[in-house]
């Protein structure tokens, strides 16, 4: 599979969540990090597929970081 081909079906993947987003009335928490990193990047999507909010955090303060952002929206 080409990177092309997998960013469009990363872009399909989102426009399914963005549906759902809109139908259910709920944020999005889109969450980027790799195996072999420390620190974690969450992105709050509430209208459309414009991000919200970008919060940092590691993957020792993760829980604390999503339960927050999660009572926050």
């Amino acid at each position: 599979m080409s990177i092309l081909g997998s960013m469009e079906e990363d872009w399909r993947r989102f426009s399914v969540l963005n549906v759902l987003k809109d139908k259910l009335n709920v944020p999005i928490f889109f969450i980027v990090w790799g195996p072999n990193h420390y620190d974690i990047k969450i992105q709050v999507i509430l209208v459309g597929d414009n991000i919200h909010g970008v919060y940092l955090t590691n993957k020792d303060q993760f829980h604390h970081q999503i339960t927050e952002l999660m009572d926050l929206y």
